[in-house]
């Protein structure tokens, strides 16, 4: 996560949150080192490709992010417009553990 170009994420692989998306257009939101012992934050996704947006709500949140990197190991989703999201998300694929 990156607010106001500072990197806030934590070093910790463990102590990083984790977005898993379902092919579905769910998406569970949770720190990594929970991941299976509690319940993760659920919403929904939605992908436009053409575009190259992709906006994901929760209760009471809706996140609208331009897909400004995309490459095999790494996309990066910065805000659509201000105050559509509080950050801007860098998508890494996970280590093998």
């Amino acid at each position: 996560m990156v607010v106001n170009g500072i990197d806030v994420s934590p070093q910790d692989l463990l102590k990083k949150e984790v977005l898993v998306f379902h092919e579905s257009g769910s998406l569970d939101y949770m720190p990594l080192k929970v991941m299976g012992a509690q319940p993760p934050k659920k919403g929904r996704y939605y992908l436009d490709s053409d575009k190259r947006k992709m906006s994901m709500t929760f209760k009471r949140d809706k996140w609208v992010f331009a897909l400004s990197v995309l490459e095999d190991d790494r996309v990066v989703m910065r805000p659509y417009k201000k105050g559509r999201a509080p950050f801007t998300i860098e998508l890494i694929p996970l280590p093998e553990l």
